[in-house]
């Protein structure tokens, strides 16, 4: 079978934890993370040998991942950036 390519969003201390729980699952491949921060982004990617973006545009455009998940702080009137992916035909992230 062949992994379903995850992308991350949010590098910070729940991605961690979404990444190490992701590594568990032989079904899953972190093909791309995305953050806001560069720097974090870069170290994260990294880390987990994934590709990293500090656009969510660029990222579901050019990782074909098959499925996201979102680890960024809520609330405070951010915008959510799960909306870009959820907006997107599960079949063409």
């Amino acid at each position: 079978m062949t992994p379903v390519r995850v992308g991350l969003i949010g590098c910070g201390k729940v991605g961690q934890i979404h990444a190490a729980a992701l590594r568990g699952i032989p079904e899953a491949e972190l093909a791309a993370v995305c953050d806001v921060s560069a720097e974090r982004v870069g170290a994260f990617a990294g880390r987990y040998g994934a590709r990293g973006y500090t656009d969510v545009d660029a990222m579901l455009r050019e990782s074909r991942v098959e499925a996201v998940v979102i680890g960024t702080p809520h609330g405070g009137g951010r915008a959510c950036p799960g909306r870009k992916a959820a907006g997107r035909d599960p079949g063409r992230l």
